[in-house]
């Protein structure tokens, strides 16, 4: 049968001590970074797809304009900011 022995969360000692602390913080930001990259494929997904739709749909539809105006400053701004963030490493 498997023992656990306790460890001392306030200081870490413990015969398992320093096996899970190596989730540091490089792990959670590269997979923070991962997360946002794949939020962002997705938006910009989102909005090609919307924009394919409005085109096809054309003129006809009611808010044709307004949502060509909507669609096309949310791909630039998605395109401008990661062009900001790729060059501070946010």
């Amino acid at each position: 049968m498997a023992t656990v022995s306790p460890t001392n969360a306030a200081n870490g000692t413990g015969e398992n001590a320093g096996k899970g602390s190596n989730l540091d913080a490089n792990v959670y930001a590269t997979k923070k970074t991962i997360a946002q990259g794949l939020l962002d494929v997705a938006l910009l997904t989102a909005n090609a797809s919307q924009l394919k739709y409005l085109l096809q749909v054309g003129k006809e539809h009611e808010f044709y304009y307004v949502m060509m105006t909507l669609i096309s400053l949310s791909i630039i701004l998605q395109v401008l900011c990661y062009f900001d963030s790729s060059h501070f490493n946010i």
